[in-house]
């Protein structure tokens, strides 16, 4: 089945003129109202019409009742102007807090209108405004306290668990204590805040879900491991939800996301009745089917938003769905009209979205094709070798693009043990094959491999195959619909994992002059003893089914007032880490056996940080040891109370370590760090962008870019965005993420590549602006229309990091 463009009906707005605002006189006395309410005095250029979106965004946000929003939202007297210029997250607060700037942008959009979409009548908004507001009063997440009143009033959720505990509330799910979990950092507030807002008035709030945690920064989850979230809708009454590093560590799109996917297990498990949840398995065809993992089967390949969506349950199937009706509605539309008006008629009584961009750009192709990639004909497996060899993997797939196949496939298989191990496939077109008769205009995909003899003996499964093209169009198919038979015939197949041996973890501190700025930077150098109990360690046998490392580990800080390495308070550790936008640092590093014969051995991490970074008490939050058969076993450092053990009750680790904490102090009256006495000067501020700089255009394919590169689609052009950046906090813009949004509604995540995106230390005047290019590739059949500049997410040195959000969502309300 072919999807359609994607391209929703537009609003048709009544103007300025055409404003809902409620009663007669209530434009005549918003800028009076919202001084009285909520200490706000209007300077300068206010018309009703923004007079009254702010007043709006602040009932909205802080409530309706004067002495209540006034509390809830630390009120204290400010002065709002309105600017023309573009500004970055729409409001600039002086020092002090008594003077607010705010972009007309923000306001234009803020008072209801009315319009009518696809015939019918209703009005249109955006919560710009409302956003706006949420981080002036919560001083962008840095006031966790007005945040939670926020979270407690609009969704009837907190982040306060005094009450009951975490040892009570995971005691039918993880049975872990407090000391496991921490408090959100400052961005990750703005992020949950922000993404339910825009979720339907209706929706705002759900039976069930009472409590909303975050775990300790850099360990996995104990049973899912390196899952981004977790909803526990019906382990009791007042449930919760938890969210980890990898929720954010991302750009902005992975964190919005999951807030809705995770908030719409809750109304899945809590709200929508039986006709409901059947309606919606019949529209992808989801079966039960008990033999598979999770319980379910579809055998519908297209009509998904994600393969995560298609290959696990219909609840996972709506979480993914429901998360892309709201902000990339686009996306639904394309991969199923059906689903999306379903979402139209029965989820969200009559709610639609639309996207308007900051900064876009036209595409215009003539051969632009709305199919999606081949189907997988037939499938053959031939695995060769003895039961103590390495086995010779030959999977092959005939694939029918149908007519129009516009560009060249990719087809993946991930693969996984009978109880432990897995291994990913990855097909590519024979060069020179030629159909048979009676199969003609088909394509042969393959992939040889190797697998351990070390793999686990027994069958290895594969749910899904995702097929790809290289515009981005995705098919998934369950493997149930062929004869998938692979069994490995292994003598040496282990699913033991390496063991970890207790209490040898070591953490030093030493520095190191850059090479080529000669600046001094520390160096955190980890080790750990390992005992190889099955297969040998990843990376010590040559073949792709090796992991790159046999060990990784994650190096984190948290802030402290002690001058020694002695470990934290409570409360510090308890606290967000370092600082408000940084995260822990991936290392990944070697392990050898003490002999050739032994068992035994040791592994080695090293992380080499920016003069930059924070400074804090530093320490492994965890490490992760793997052998070459995929088997993985995980250590969790966490500081507990005198007397407390923890928590090595489930999942694929023992009980956690207390961590071994090295200080690295901060450079104080004007010292410099020396090799002889490591010290950071700290960098706190987040890296900026200079967002009215931001422009995009199509340019022709680059000149020695090849008319058709091996294994790619001709390229019509290539998109480029252009833009300033700086860090005046001194270390210097390194990591650069861009997200462009096509008419389909998929969103391209690329990386900036500039003279310091892979150095530690900054060349140059960090403060200086720099003018930075993203370049996107085009290939031949790239959907036509408008392309948007979704997001530019900046890292520097130091972690810091922050995310520019370029598309404005439009909310559209049936009357």
């Amino acid at each position: 089945t072919s999807p359609t463009s994607g391209k929703q009906g537009a609003p048709a707005a009544g103007g300025a003129g055409a404003a809902v605002t409620g009663a007669a006189g209530a434009a005549e006395d918003a800028q009076a109202k919202v001084l009285r309410v909520y200490l706000v005095t209007l300077d300068g250029k206010w018309d009703n019409h923004d007079a009254l979106g702010l007043l709006d965004a602040f009932e909205t946000v802080c409530g309706k009742v004067p002495a209540e929003a006034a509390k809830d939202c630390a009120l204290t007297h400010a002065t709002w102007t309105a600017s023309d210029a573009m500004i970055p997250d729409d409001v600039i607060v002086a020092p002090g807090g008594g003077k607010v700037t705010v972009s007309r942008l923000a306001l234009a959009h803020s008072v209801r209108s009315k319009a009518t979409m696809d015939g019918v009548t209703g009005t249109v908004r955006s919560k710009r405004l409302q956003h706006g507001v949420m981080r002036v009063v919560t001083d962008w997440g840095h006031k966790p306290e007005v945040a939670d009143k926020i979270l407690n009033r609009m969704f009837g959720a907190t982040l306060n668990v005094s009450g009951v505990g975490m040892t009570k509330l995971t005691e039918a799910t993880t049975i872990e204590d407090g000391e496991r979990f921490m408090t959100f950092k400052p961005r990750e507030l703005m992020l949950m805040l922000e993404a339910w807002s825009d979720m339907p008035q209706h929706m705002h709030k759900v039976d069930g879900l009472r409590y909303v945690t975050r775990r300790q920064q850099g360990i996995n989850h104990p049973l899912y491991g390196r899952t981004t979230a977790v909803s526990w809708p019906t382990n009791m009454d007042e449930s919760y939800q938890e969210y980890m590093d990898y929720s954010f560590n991302d750009d902005s799109y992975t964190a919005r996301h999951l807030f809705i996917h995770e908030k719409t297990h809750f109304f899945w498990g809590r709200q929508w009745d039986k006709k409901v949840k059947h309606q919606w398995e019949a529209l992808s065809k989801w079966e039960r089917e008990e033999d598979t993992a999770g319980g379910w089967l579809t055998k519908r390949a297209t009509p998904f938003v994600s393969g995560y969506g298609s290959r696990n349950s219909p609840d996972e199937d709506m979480a993914e769905s429901m998360a892309a009706y709201v902000l990339h509605p686009n996306l639904l539309q394309a991969r199923s009209q059906s689903k999306y008006k379903f979402f139209v008629g029965t989820m969200m009584q009559g709610v639609r979205y639309m996207e308007k961009p900051d900064v876009s750009f036209e595409v215009k192709d003539a051969k632009s094709s709305y199919r999606l990639p081949a189907t997988v004909r037939d499938v053959s497996i031939s695995v060769v070798g003895g039961p103590k060899e390495d086995k010779a993997v030959t999977v092959k797939m005939l694939l029918d693009p149908g007519e129009g196949w516009h560009s060249p496939q990719h087809v993946e298989v991930s693969l996984s043990g009978p109880s432990s191990g897995y291994h990913t496939l990855k097909l590519s077109p024979k060069k020179g094959w030629s159909p048979p008769k009676g199969s003609e205009g088909t394509v042969l995909f393959e992939a040889h491999d190797t697998m351990s003899r070390y793999y686990e003996n027994g069958f290895w499964s594969a749910k899904q195959i995702k097929v790809t093209d290289d515009l981005s169009n995705t098919r998934w198919m369950m493997v149930d619909q062929y004869s998938w038979r692979l069994y490995l015939n292994n003598a040496l197949g282990t699913q033991w994992a390496p063991r970890y041996l207790p209490q040898t973890l070591a953490l030093n501190l030493t520095a190191e002059a850059d090479p080529s700025t000669g600046a001094v930077a520390p160096v955190f150098t980890a080790t750990a003893r390992f005992q190889q109990t099955g297969a040998p360690l990843g990376g010590s046998v040559v073949g792709k089914d090796a992991p790159k490392t046999p060990i990784w580990m994650r190096l984190a800080a948290h802030r402290t007032e002690s001058p020694s390495s002695q470990g934290l308070t409570a409360a510090e550790w308890a606290s967000n880490g370092a600082g408000g936008s940084t995260y822990p640092v991936y290392g990944e590093g070697e392990c050898v056996k003490d002999t050739a014969w032994a068992t035994d051995g040791t592994c080695t991490v090293t992380f080499k940080l920016a003069p930059s970074h924070p400074a804090g008490q530093y320490y492994v939050t965890m490490l992760s040891l793997g052998d070459v058969a995929g088997n993985e076993r995980w250590q969790f450092f966490t500081q507990q109370p005198k007397g407390v053990v923890c928590c090595g009750r489930v999942g694929n680790q023992g009980d956690d370590e207390e961590p071994t904490f090295v200080r690295l102090a901060e450079c104080k009256g004007g010292a410099k760090p020396t090799v002889a006495k490591p010290c950071v000067m700290p960098d706190t501020q987040d890296p900026e962008l200079d967002v009215a700089s931001v422009t995009a255009a199509v340019v022709p394919a680059p000149a020695s870019a090849p008319a058709t590169a091996a294994g790619k689609a001709a390229l019509l052009g290539q998109a480029v965005v252009k833009f300033r950046a700086r860090d005046v906090g001194g270390s210097g813009v390194g990591t650069i993420v861009y997200r462009v949004m096509d008419p389909q509604g998929y969103s391209h995540q690329g990386y900036v590549q500039h003279g310091n995106s892979d150095t530690t230390v900054f060349k140059g005047d960090p403060a200086a602006w720099g003018e930075f290019e993203a370049h996107l590739d085009l290939p031949e059949g790239s959907p036509a229309g408008e392309w948007k500049v979704e997001s530019i997410q900046l890292h520097d040195k130091a972690g810091n990091r922050r995310n520019f959000q370029l598309i404005e969502l439009l909310v559209f309300e049936p009357l």
